[in-house]
């Protein structure tokens, strides 16, 4: 299942220093073999330091955003945002133009480490979906 965001929603992001025309990439790094790319999207900030919501991409290889949610079966997901500046003449070269990088998981109630922790009664209910 593929969702993509409504009415061109988009996490918000900040920077420290304020950002010109930026790349965001966010990839599934467990959607089997190879990655899945959710988001690709160029975005011109215009000399400030956040990618505020609804903002509209000028350009991208996947300018709308995907929601990640881990699906109903199988194992936790993590995912891999990545920010670059766009270089000059639209090239992009990862070690002069990177800006930032996170990884985050996601994962059902049932495999998260913090719930398996408390009592069955509470995972049951949790669980739930």
């Amino acid at each position: 299942l593929d969702l993509i965001a409504a009415n061109a929603a988009h996490p918000v992001l900040q920077f420290s220093e304020p950002q010109q025309k930026i790349v965001v990439h966010l990839e599934d790094m467990s959607a089997g073999p190879g990655r899945k790319v959710l988001w690709d999207a160029v975005y011109d900030l215009g000399g400030i330091e956040t990618l505020k919501y609804g903002l509209q991409p000028i350009s991208g290889r996947k300018p709308d955003f995907h929601l990640f949610c881990p699906p109903r079966n199988g194992p936790p997901h993590w995912y891999e945002l990545t920010v670059s500046k766009l270089g000059n003449g639209g090239r992009r070269h990862m070690l002069e133009d990177f800006v930032a990088s996170q990884t985050v998981s996601a994962y059902r109630p049932d495999q998260d480490p913090e719930v398996l922790q408390m009592d069955d009664l509470h995972l049951q209910s949790c669980a739930v979906q």
